[in-house]
């Protein structure tokens, strides 16, 4: 009986921990701005599936390809695919791409 109890609780804690964690989702977005603070650029963008409008996200000024990708999206007027942790405003890129 004493294992069976245990069993439980360790499998209610196993699920809440993986369901309270974030997890990165992708997104496809339009690009309306990009700028640069000291420490970060940030960049405004909608998600064409209507999960945020108008956000701002941010990416370390250290990591340039992230930069130059989303200068190049914004420049060309395409949309591009960002990896996210959250949708929460001024939440990291992780990862984006070039849509054609």
């Amino acid at each position: 009986m004493k294992k069976i109890v245990v069993t439980i609780i360790l499998g209610v804690f196993f699920l809440v921990g993986f369901s309270s964690s974030a997890q990165a989702e992708w997104y496809t977005c339009d690009v309306l701005n990009v700028g640069a603070t000291a420490t970060v650029v940030r960049a405004r963008l909608t998600d064409m599936n209507g999960a945020f409008t108008n956000r701002w996200f941010e990416v370390d000024k250290n990591n340039k390809e992230i930069v130059a990708t989303l200068l190049t999206a914004l420049t060309l007027g395409t949309t591009v695919i960002v990896r996210i942790d959250s949708i929460e405003a001024f939440s990291p890129i992780s990862i984006v791409y070039v849509n054609r």
